[in-house]
């Protein structure tokens, strides 16, 4: 087995760099980190995590960088498609550097990158995360110019918040402001692919958070991560532990594409920034969501749980969706990340998905304390779950189509008797059906009508 080099020396680095579906283009950053850096390649160390690419990348990089992986300045890690933030964690989890270098798959890295940042340290040993200027570019790494917006690469409202913006001892009040003694995320001015930080930082906001990244954010990841270490300096008191290297580190790619995410980020930011100021005031609450197995052949259920995602992150709350898998028998978990803010897709609900093989590791999971509310999504499943936490308040959800006889025949059907069970116990229930009108008549003989709400259906 080959031995990886240690990285003890005073300033070692470890990049860790997320990829989805690029392996040409990451392969091509790689050899740059590997051959171009302008620093001692003995004192760092790449990490890249294949966030379940379908394109081969793990062999494809594994392969074309044999060399290198055997020599340790290489790990090449995989897992299954669960988003940037848990490829982030995923890669910081094998990082033995003093200091982590934070980069994105389609972002070239200057000569400097890792010289510039690890000499700020040296300087300014207060600090623990430092962030830098970036050129703008084109998919042909061509500087963007339009006089509007990009000068010779440079974005003119980034440069004028640079020269004027006092960033060396202020970006902490512009990621977070606190108004009648409560935390609100403000504006991110970091660009998260210059970023250097002392791995102590990332130490201390997992003991707080549980994680660095939190996986239940993929849209915004970053400023998610900067409010939150904002929010610990602020509240020790500190002096400002994030600093400002006023120099151009890396490459920023802005396409066509990242143009319209930006857009749509900014557009669905209200929704999100709910959810991120509930966590930073400790008010943050679990939403648990039981559904039938065949979610995947359910448009009608994908669309609902959507827009309880939605409205969700809008109030502060996380959302957890469990079902069970019909042949292993296993729990199916999936955090509705803020993805759910900005897309709906077909597979949305069937991607991300974790296993767990017991109630009891479900408990361990999803912490019991944090569980606001309950909901169960057609049918009877999960009800032995239901006795085990039945204090938890809970509403009964029917998005199919139920006709009459599906629970007219009560003495006949254990499944119906344990519907009918969950329906009379539910705090309220929700009606999101086409014929929602007859089924409220149908069900009024069993419940009480203050507890039904009806949903209009999409057409």
């Amino acid at each position: 087995m080959a031995k990886f080099m240690k990285l003890d020396d005073k300033y070692s680095v470890s990049i860790v760099m997320p990829t989805y579906n690029r392996k040409e283009l990451v392969a091509k950053n790689i050899e740059k980190l590997l051959n171009e850096q302008d620093y001692d390649p003995t004192k760092f160390e790449i990490i890249v995590v294949d966030d379940g690419s379908k394109d081969g990348t793990y062999d494809f990089l594994s392969s074309k960088f044999k060399k290198e992986i055997g020599m340790g300045r290489l790990k090449v890690l995989t897992q299954k498609n669960h988003g940037l933030s848990r490829a982030r964690n995923h890669g910081l989890k094998y990082a033995k550097g003093k200091y982590i270098c934070r980069m994105d798959d389609d972002d070239s890295p200057l000569a400097n990158r890792l010289k510039e940042s690890i000499n700020y340290f040296k300087k300014n040993p207060n600090k623990r995360l430092v962030h830098a200027k970036s050129y703008w570019v084109d998919k042909k790494g061509k500087k963007l110019h339009n006089g509007k917006n990009f000068v010779r690469g440079l974005n003119k409202n980034r440069e004028n918040i640079a020269a004027h913006g006092n960033l060396e001892n202020k970006t902490e009040d512009y990621l977070l402001s606190k108004k009648h003694g409560k935390f609100e995320a403000g504006r991110n001015v970091i660009h998260g692919g210059t970023t250097m930080a002392h791995r102590s930082l990332y130490e201390d906001i997992e003991k707080e958070y549980g994680h660095v990244y939190d996986p239940a954010v993929v849209t915004g990841e970053d400023r998610d991560l900067w409010v939150r270490i904002a929010k610990m300096v602020k509240e020790k008191k500190s002096k400002s532990e994030i600093g400002f290297l006023n120099k151009i580190i890396a490459n920023y790619t802005f396409t066509p594409e990242q143009m319209k995410k930006q857009k749509a980020k900014i557009a669905k930011r209200k929704d999100i920034d709910g959810y991120l100021n509930s966590k930073l005031n400790n008010k943050q609450k679990v939403h648990i969501i039981f559904a039938n197995n065949d979610i995947k052949d359910n448009t009608k259920l994908r669309h609902y749980l959507h827009k309880v995602g939605r409205r969700a992150y809008r109030n502060g709350n996380l959302v957890k969706f469990v079902f069970r898998d019909s042949d292993s028998k296993q729990y199916r978990v999936r955090s509705l990340d803020t993805d759910v803010v900005r897309k709906r897709k077909d597979d949305f609900f069937n991607t991300r998905t974790y296993d767990i093989n017991s109630f009891a590791e479900l408990q361990k999971e999803i912490n019991l304390n944090s569980i606001d509310s309950m909901e169960f999504v057609d049918g009877t499943h999960f009800t032995s779950e239901h006795r085990k936490i039945s204090k938890i308040p809970f509403q009964y959800t029917i998005t199919e189509n139920l006709k009459k006889k599906d629970l007219s025949k009560l003495s006949n059907s254990s499944r119906t008797k344990k519907r009918l069970d969950l329906l009379v116990n539910s705090d309220k229930i929700v009606i999101h059906t086409e014929n929602n009108k007859k089924l409220e008549q149908l069900l009024l003989t069993y419940v009480d009508k203050k507890k039904i709400n009806r949903w209009e259906i999409r057409k």
